[in-house]
């Protein structure tokens, strides 16, 4: 039994046949390894610069908090104790209220 080719075919060398199947798929790796490398650097600078922002005015609000908490203890001694009683109180209240009706 003999091979029949069609009468248009062209008879290709080995050399030939390996250009065939094209190579652009290494550029095209290649362009997708450093598209998600550079890709993945801006969004973590972007993420950081955001979280690093919400993180400083966070710290930068409860810095100020305590500082003024602090100093107005220091420059009213009988009003930061009334604060402090009034707070120890209202959380007596919460805990005993939430044990007589079986919250906790």
């Amino acid at each position: 039994m003999e091979l029949v080719l069609p009468n248009n075919y062209v008879a290709l060398e080995q050399e030939e046949m390996m250009y065939l199947d094209g190579g652009d798929w290494i550029r095209d790796a290649a362009i997708a390894v450093v598209g998600g490398v550079v890709s993945q650097i801006v969004g973590y600078a972007v993420k950081k610069s955001f979280v690093g922002a919400a993180i400083n005015i966070a710290g930068g609000w409860v810095a100020n908090t305590i500082n003024a908490l602090v100093i107005s203890a220091w420059l009213n001694p009988g009003g930061a104790f009334a604060v402090v009683g009034g707070a120890a109180v209202v959380g007596l209240a919460v805990y005993y209220t939430g044990r007589h009706y079986k919250f906790w």
